[in-house]
């Protein structure tokens, strides 16, 4: 529900703000072959959308005193369904339907799971980080979503884009091997976390 609500922001705050800039939001979709203002700009809102999402929600999530890997695991979650609004929205608009392929699918999935998991992966570790602390993961963020929109759009029929993708995936489960290493080791007696 996290990532629907946070794709549904990004939705609005981007017809909101290319309304009143008057931006073809035609160019905002990657295929219309080139890294366009609109399409960074867009970006740009999709990341700072997540940022204050994801911290106000995960915080309350925080304070309960949830374990660090299920903070983690709720940020992948909300990436899933940021990815599935967006793929609907992309499947349920004419213009583009016909050219989505398996690969933007999948693509899709990755960046705003891989997004969502710096993110996740950033709050489980440092639960007391404060929002301007939290920021700060703003450009690691938008760089990553820029580079593979860029990828797509120059280098996606090379190996590039795919060393991306399961670069990406790679990230996600490092991520995730930490934050289970580090919930097993809370539950271990302290005679046995050296060995």
């Amino acid at each position: 529900m996290l990532g629907i609500i946070t794709a549904f922001g990004a939705l609005f705050l981007e017809l909101l703000l290319f309304t009143f800039f008057n931006l073809d939001l035609g160019d905002v979709y990657l295929y219309s072959n080139s890294l366009s203002w609109p399409l960074i700009f867009s970006a740009f809102l999709e990341e700072s959308v997540k940022i204050v999402i994801l911290y106000q929600i995960l915080k309350k999530i925080i304070q309960v005193g949830m374990e660090r890997k299920n903070i983690f695991l709720s940020a992948l979650i909300a990436g899933l369904g940021f990815s599935l609004t967006e793929i609907l929205f992309y499947l349920f608009n004419s213009q583009i339907s016909p050219s989505l392929s398996f690969r933007d699918i999948f693509g899709l999935l990755v960046i705003h799971t891989g997004t969502f998991a710096i993110l996740g992966y950033v709050l489980a570790k440092k639960t007391g980080l404060s929002f301007p602390g939290f920021a700060l993961f703003f450009p690691v963020i938008f760089l990553f979503h820029l580079l593979y929109n860029s990828l797509i759009l120059y280098q996606w029929n090379s190996g590039f884009y795919w060393l991306f993708i399961i670069s990406s995936l790679i990230l996600i489960l490092v991520f995730w091997e930490d934050l289970k290493r580090h919930s097993l080791e809370k539950n271990l007696p302290k005679s046995e976390i050296g060995l």
